[in-house]
């Protein structure tokens, strides 16, 4: 007797609604703690550049991404006046 074959799209698109429900809360909710989550991070790197002095200027380019070779490359160019 030969088996049947059900293509392997057929199970992609066999999704039922507790799937979709439980995908959607899930997306919605860590999208909702990230934000959370960097709200809070923004707030006590603050709170610790004023504890130990540091301008709110570095601790701002150090967080939005700047590695510290960055910030160094440009301290650098910058005081010896070279355009790069």
């Amino acid at each position: 007797m030969r088996k049947s074959f059900i293509p392997v799209s057929y199970y992609y698109f066999a999704m039922d609604w507790n799937v979709i429900c439980f995908n959607t809360a899930t997306f919605i909710a860590a999208v909702v703690l990230l934000d959370i989550g960097a709200d809070k991070f923004v707030d006590h790197t603050a709170i610790i550049a004023r504890r130990f002095g540091v301008s709110a200027t570095l601790i701002a380019l150090l967080t939005a991404g700047a590695e510290w070779e960055e910030v160094s490359k440009r301290i650098l160019v910058t005081l010896a006046y070279i355009p790069f």
